[in-house]
């Protein structure tokens, strides 16, 4: 596979995963962005070129994300020529990130957003024991029995 279509197909599947992240169908995103489902179809699978950037600056808001990273992802450069790196959270390049969040069905982001509260939780009682501990005096140290 040649780099153009490996793009594509990059760009497309973290489209796909960020629609179905937010779960949302592909006519509904596609008439937000004013493009026609099968354009939005042929793009997620891969099979035609990235848009313009003023269109997927359009596609990252409504899908929730940061327009540079859609930008990056579809491999344009920001203004001084320098070629964004596509995003890569958790080490995942882009479209095994983006195959890890489709396999995610929607009960499944209810249990994962528990485990983050749970631990958030956990972070802030850490958080405030150690902002007790400063506030407590230090413990006198042991008087030695009298001789």
């Amino acid at each position: 596979m040649n780099t153009d279509a490996e793009a594509r197909l990059r760009l497309g599947s973290y489209l796909r995963a960020l629609r179905r992240r937010r779960g949302m169908s592909l006519a509904a995103v596609a008439k937000a962005a004013g493009m026609s489902p099968s354009y939005l179809s042929r793009l997620e699978r891969g099979t035609r070129r990235p848009p313009g950037p003023d269109r997927l600056r359009r596609l990252s808001h409504i899908l929730g994300v940061e327009a540079g990273q859609v930008l990056a992802a579809a491999g344009y450069t920001d203004p001084d020529g320098q070629a964004h790196e596509p995003p890569v959270p958790y080490g995942l390049n882009p479209s095994d990130w983006a195959m890890a969040l489709a396999l995610f069905a929607p009960e499944d982001w209810e249990d994962i957003g528990a485990l983050i509260q749970v631990k958030l939780a956990r972070l802030r009682r850490r958080a405030q024991h150690g902002a007790d501990a400063r506030k407590r005096p230090s413990p006198e140290p042991p008087r030695s029995a009298p001789k």
